[in-house]
């Protein structure tokens, strides 16, 4: 999904886009604050120009609702780790691949959401995602300049993410994909259009046993 095309899909869906391109920076982290500073409802999807969405599902609805239901949750993540294996069910809990036990918040009947605290992958991360935008602006800019990268910007705040704010995946699904500029294969980095082992395994949905 290139820039124009985020363009098209936020015009469709009435979303206001903010392009960061447009912006002048001298690091990543100008880019964010500006990117935070522009945004005035109370949730954002930060989406990337070098991700492929590859499920048609209307996430948007049952995210909001799951913000909703749970009101310390911060993050909820659209995409997920590039590796060929799932989260592991155990009893009604999730466990992630960094050892993060997320619990289940049933949303409607074909949506639940699978919450929790923790590092990595379960910290912050600049993965496409719907932010609960006070708690976006007020972690990223309170952080005098923060010098180089995306992978720079995230190591930091995540410190501050690490095990304190709950955050969270919409049935353990995955609805896009990292291709990067060059598509090189993964797992680990980027994966390739149409890459149906990937797919496969993240596009099920997840739900607890006791439903």
């Amino acid at each position: 999904m290139h820039s124009d095309e985020i363009k098209e899909v936020c015009d469709n869906r009435g979303l206001v886009y903010i392009n960061s391109s447009s912006i002048n920076r001298t690091c990543f982290h100008d880019v964010f604050n500006a990117l935070c500073a522009r945004a005035e409802t109370e949730y954002c999807l930060y989406l990337e120009g070098d991700h492929y969405f590859y499920l048609p599902y209307d996430f948007v609805t049952p995210a909001l609702a799951l913000f909703h239901l749970a009101p310390g949750l911060h993050q909820l993540y659209l995409r997920a780790p590039i590796v060929y294996e799932p989260f592991c069910l155990v009893g009604d809990d999730l466990v992630t691949l960094d050892g993060s036990v997320l619990h289940a918040i049933r949303i409607d009947n074909e949506n639940v959401g699978w919450v929790g605290r923790g590092v990595m992958h379960e910290s912050f991360s600049l993965m496409p995602s719907i932010f609960r935008t006070n708690t976006l602006k007020h972690t990223v800019c309170h952080h005098k300049t923060i010098l180089g990268g995306p992978t720079e910007l995230e190591q930091v705040i995540s410190k501050d993410w690490d095990n304190k704010y709950l955050t969270g995946y919409l049935n353990a699904q995955a609805f896009c994909y990292h291709i990067g500029d060059i598509g090189k294969k993964g797992p680990g980095g980027f994966l390739k259009i149409g890459d149906s082992v990937y797919e496969s395994v993240w596009s099920q949905k997840v739900l607890p046993y006791s439903w």
